[in-house]
């Protein structure tokens, strides 16, 4: 445990200076402070400034609404690639524009397009004896989805692997799905069609290659069969490119040494392999709205949603008391700091109190090597509060409450610091390899906007 300790200061890194903020006037002297001495001129014109800021109030949400009518008449604006299909160079299987590659073995098979296309039922007729279909052609046949190649991995097996390229474009009206709302919309539609045949074991983000992709892990029933399959997807600007590997359960083993050997095919020229949506919410029209995790509510009158500049000086504090007080080194605060995304941070009524919303990538901070649930993230935390100097923690009863129709796991304290009694609630539940939180730091009085704001809560 000493190992991973650190996955508690997360949250804590943003706690700190939470708390503080949260004790009588220490806002002004931590947060405004700092933002003083990192732009002199804001400072000069903060003075008389109430009704110009009215003013950039009313423009901003004006500007938002529309600029969200925009994104709703267009659609997100992407570089749409040319699909092209991969190719066999020197005993390996490479597609430069997509930036796939991996060897071709003795024992794999590699199918023809007229035996893929048979395979998914449609007319091979436009297409000659042996010939190859152009990536328009093998499009068009599978109403937007490029199969480039389909590879029994030992000898003509049950045991393949499938290459696609879907077109969002074509198959989505342009709807660029990120990896995950792409997966959610997979698994409905798979649902619908054929209940209970295939069951999602886990997710979780990985590298291939020098790129990132989602992993999915299902067990699949197929004609009384019992499979195995490992899905691969990422987003490229208008094209989800997507490796599925099924399998038997024996074939693990091949079927691992497969996916180690999948090369970067970026060193070939590749399209931009950053171009995948993000799991940032956004604040438009009055409210907060995180689509791949399922979280809305309203940001109402009596809320102050953080800018971007104050956030990163709230984290800087944190960082710098966690690294000082020798609770974390500076490469596990940054360790930290990468794989977790502080999406909003919100100032309730009395400008004291405040909420915060997390995202933390487990892969990222855990490394993938241990499968902690809520309870254990719990037990984490509170170790790492009772060893805060300067903070006097009082544990109460852990509990569980229902957000939006999900169940998450609830710590309530009671904290003193700087002679000063607040509260602070910790609400985090895991959504496979994310742990999704929300810390409530609040003083006398304020219990019913915090009742209200978690009231609010809503899935999309």
């Amino acid at each position: 445990m000493k190992k991973k300790c650190y996955i508690a200061f997360l949250m804590l890194v943003l706690t700190v200076p939470m708390v503080l903020t949260g004790c009588k006037g220490a806002e002004k002297e931590i947060v405004s402070d700092e933002l003083a001495d990192e732009d002199e001129e804001t400072e000069k014109d903060d003075t008389g400034e109430d009704e110009g800021k009215e003013k950039e109030t009313e423009d901003t949400q004006e500007g938002g609404k529309k600029e969200k009518a925009g994104k709703e008449e267009a659609g997100e604006e992407v570089t749409p690639i040319k699909a092209a299909r991969g190719e066999v160079k020197d005993d390996k299987f490479v597609n430069e524009v997509f930036g796939i590659s991996f060897p071709l073995t003795e024992d794999m098979v590699l199918l023809e397009d007229s035996e893929i296309l048979e395979g998914l039922g449609v007319d091979t007729g436009f297409l000659e004896e042996g010939a190859a279909a152009s990536p328009e052609e093998m499009e068009d046949a599978m109403g937007g989805t490029l199969y480039d190649a389909i590879i029994f991995l030992n000898d003509g097996d049950s045991t393949n692997v499938m290459v696609t390229y879907e077109n969002m474009d074509v198959t989505l009206n342009g709807d660029y799905l990120d990896e995950r709302r792409y997966i959610k919309t997979v698994k409905d539609a798979l649902e619908r069609k054929s209940p209970g045949q295939y069951e999602i074991k886990s997710q979780k983000t990985v590298t291939l290659g020098g790129a990132q992709y989602l992993r999915v892990d299902l067990n699949v029933e197929m004609e009384e069969n019992e499979l195995k399959e490992v899905f691969f997807c990422r987003r490229l600007e208008n094209y989800m490119v997507c490796i599925t590997v099924t399998f038997d359960e024996e074939m693990r083993q091949t079927v691992e040494d497969f996916i180690a050997s999948l090369d970067d095919g970026g060193e070939n020229g590749g399209a931009d392999q950053s171009s995948s949506q993000s799991i940032e919410g956004t604040v438009e029209n009055g409210y907060y709205t995180n689509e791949t995790f399922g979280i809305r509510f309203p940001i109402t009158d009596n809320m102050r949603v953080m800018g971007e500049k104050e956030m990163d000086t709230v984290q800087g504090i944190g960082s710098e008391y966690m690294e000082d007080e020798g609770i974390a080194s500076e490469e596990q605060i940054e360790k930290a700091s990468d794989g977790t995304l502080y999406d909003a941070a919100i100032y309730l009524g009395d400008g004291l109190s405040n909420i915060s919303v997390c995202y933390e990538n487990m892969d990222i901070t855990y490394g993938g090597s241990i499968d902690v649930d809520e309870e254990m993230y719990g037990a984490a935390l509170r170790l790492m509060m009772s060893r805060l100097e300067g903070f006097d923690y009082e544990f109460r009863e852990d509990s569980t409450e229902v957000l939006g129709g999900k169940e998450y796991y609830r710590m309530d304290f009671d904290v003193s610091a700087r002679g000063t009694d607040i509260y602070q609630i910790y609400i985090f539940r895991k959504e496979e390899n994310y742990m999704i939180s929300f810390i409530i730091t609040y003083q006398d009085g304020m219990e019913q906007q915090v009742d209200d704001f978690l009231n609010s809560i809503t899935d999309v």
